[in-house]
């Protein structure tokens, strides 16, 4: 098994403020994009809208997310240990490596 990502919030609170942190970010990610893509003020103020910022907002605090990654048989044993937690099963459960975040404070595994 192996583990990408730094954010593994352990209450509502944490994850809340994690994503309150990611929000400057993603304000420079866009603002430099639309600079490479040389937006002028006028195309910058029509097509940048706060939508946009969101939308990269929320990539860049999942992407950051602690995620596991194994075989369903390392996932079906951590299961095991965790029974207590509401599975939420994204994708094809037939396959032979599968991807998961632990939501302790919820009690939910994605």
């Amino acid at each position: 098994m192996e583990t990408h990502g730094t954010i593994a919030p352990a209450s509502l609170d944490e994850a809340e403020a994690a994503f309150d942190r990611v929000g400057p970010t993603a304000q420079v990610v866009v603002r430099e994009t639309a600079k490479a893509m040389e937006f002028d003020r006028e195309e910058y103020s029509e097509r940048v809208t706060g939508d946009v910022i969101e939308t990269v907002r929320n990539a860049l605090f999942a992407e950051s997310l602690s995620v596991t990654v194994g075989t369903r048989a390392e996932f079906d044993d951590w299961r095991s240990t965790h029974e207590e937690y509401e599975l939420v099963e994204l994708g094809n459960p037939d396959v032979e490596r599968v991807a998961w975040h632990a939501v302790p404070f919820a009690e939910t595994v994605l």
